[in-house]
């Protein structure tokens, strides 16, 4: 009996391993629990990276600092409008950085690199 089932494991396994598999995309999300004076408290975001940007649903990114284990805090970089408590906010795996050349020198540009 047991032998029977290890053979249906095994079919089943097989049968699993051989269709096709779609990529898989995996996202860390958090959730805003505070907004205020331009400053974003989220929880859920356990690995980012200290000014790792952060995307709100409203298309605003944030600059993460503050890493409490918690919660962190995330200076907003645009327009707070439309940012609510229980809103989802995701990592872009991204430190914001501006690219150096000469176009760039004496110019004055957002945080975002506008």
């Amino acid at each position: 009996m047991l032998e029977n089932q290890f053979k249906a494991l095994a079919q089943a396994t097989d049968e699993a391993l051989a269709g096709d598999f779609e990529e898989i995309n995996i996202e860390e999300s958090g959730t805003v629990v505070l907004i205020d004076s331009g400053i974003a408290k989220v929880r859920g975001l356990k690995k980012v990276k200290n000014e790792e940007l952060i995307a709100f649903p409203n298309g605003t990114m944030g600059l993460a600092f503050n890493l409490n284990p918690e919660e962190i805090g995330v200076i907003l970089l645009g327009s707070f409008d439309g940012i609510k408590s229980g809103q989802k906010v995701k990592r872009t795996y991204k430190v914001a950085d501006i690219p150096v050349s000469d176009e760039f020198l004496g110019r004055v540009i957002s945080p975002l690199g506008e």
